[in-house]
């Protein structure tokens, strides 16, 4: 037994009565049955992190950077050459000329 006063019994089953008849008249029962018990979980990560895509960007540029300088190199080589040759066959007709002039 409770040592509660007589008028707070009172107060309190008039308040549980009255919730219980609340919950009598709204309550409703559904019953849930599951086909399966297993339950999947499913998570999402993101395929492409911002780092990869950095890093690959990098990569192209680094690449295509690497590839231009390769360009220029050859191009340069290219120029060398072709001037030292048009050098080397300006003095080949020099002399060609120079020589037919000292023959006469």
């Amino acid at each position: 037994r409770t040592s509660c006063p007589k008028h707070i019994k009172q107060w309190y089953q008039r308040r549980v009565r009255g919730d219980i008849q609340k919950i009598r008249d709204n309550y409703l029962k559904v019953h849930i049955y599951f086909e399966e018990l297993s339950t999947l979980e499913m998570e999402r990560h993101p395929s492409y992190l911002i780092s990869n895509l950095i890093g690959d960007v990098g990569g192209q540029l680094g690449l295509l950077l690497g590839m231009n300088i390769c360009s220029l190199v050859q191009f340069t080589d290219y120029i060398i050459r072709f001037s030292f040759y048009q050098g080397v066959m300006r003095l080949i007709r020099y002399y060609r000329v120079k020589n037919k002039n000292d023959n006469k």
